[in-house]
């Protein structure tokens, strides 16, 4: 079975997974924590290779290590969706990851680093249906969008284990999943109607870690998908009492910016998200 190890920053998370015959990435964190990444897995690997790097979106806080990684290890694979490689080619995009990393970095008192947005890039482009080889696993790729365009799970059959997308969400408290949803609504449910059909055993949770046991993630995703559409229900309301979209994003600021949030996203990061959730939200009905 694959040993589940959580590295990187909080906010900036990635997960080591490995066993005898593989170890492989999950994420890589923030560009400015990138380098402390590559020397955190060095320290658990010794001199064992990474195999790869599976990226489950393009955003900043996930692909923008994987350069810093991939300068140690060499030939291990970056492996993202289709839809993320075209937005690592475009300069627009990486000048907004440069300057969201570098505000975070800020935040976090690092003023010197080296970003390496100019060169990420995708070794392996995979679409919804395609396997990915590691070791002695096979992993099978999920298109699960919501959250982004991009944003992709892989699937192990073998020991029923889900390396999730955060389009399912992320626990906020032990009762309440913050949806994440950026780009739809309707797909963000139809993702998570489609892992829980798959009845997963073990989720690795992007900003969490484990779910372990086929009760607990079933209680997850259900969770996940009562939160995502409360949230949406309760911003149509407001909405159509005559509420501003302001008002909106404090409704879920108040629902969903627990503490436990707070260890991983500032309040800024988290009210601009729900800014593009608001309008998102009042086109789908």
């Amino acid at each position: 079975m694959l040993t589940v190890q959580k590295l990187g920053i909080p906010g900036g998370d990635a997960f080591l997974l490995s066993d005898n015959t593989t170890a492989f990435l999950l994420d890589s964190g923030f560009a400015f924590s990138g380098g402390k990444l590559a020397e955190q897995i060095r320290e658990k690997l010794g001199d064992r290779p990474l195999d790869a790097i599976l990226l489950t979106h393009s955003h900043y806080d996930h692909a923008g290590g994987a350069m810093h990684v991939k300068s140690l290890y060499p030939n291990a694979e970056i492996i993202a969706h289709e839809y993320a490689e075209k937005v690592f080619q475009k300069d627009g995009a990486k000048r907004t990851m440069k300057e969201l990393d570098s505000t975070e970095a800020h935040i976090r008192g690092v003023l010197e680093y080296d970003d390496l947005f100019d060169i990420l890039h995708a070794d392996r482009v995979v679409l919804d249906g395609d396997t990915v080889q590691l070791g002695a696993h096979t992993f099978t790729v999920l298109h699960l969008p919501g959250h982004t365009r991009c944003s992709v799970g892989y699937w192990c059959e073998e020991y029923r284990l889900l390396l999730a997308s955060e389009t399912l969400g992320v626990p906020a408290s032990e009762d309440v999943v913050s949806p994440t949803y950026l780009v739809g609504y309707q797909m963000t449910l139809d993702s998570i109607d489609r892992v829980a059909a798959l009845s997963p055993e073990h989720i690795v949770v992007p900003h969490n870690g484990c779910v372990i046991g086929k009760d607990a993630c079933a209680d997850f995703l259900t969770k996940a998908r009562h939160w995502a559409v409360e949230a949406h229900d309760r911003i149509h309301a407001a909405h159509g009492a005559g509420e501003t979209d302001a008002a909106c994003i404090e409704i879920l600021r108040r629902l969903f910016y627990t503490p436990k949030t707070a260890l991983v996203q500032p309040v800024k990061a988290f009210e601009l998200n729900a800014s593009y959730m608001v309008p998102m939200l009042l086109k789908e009905p």
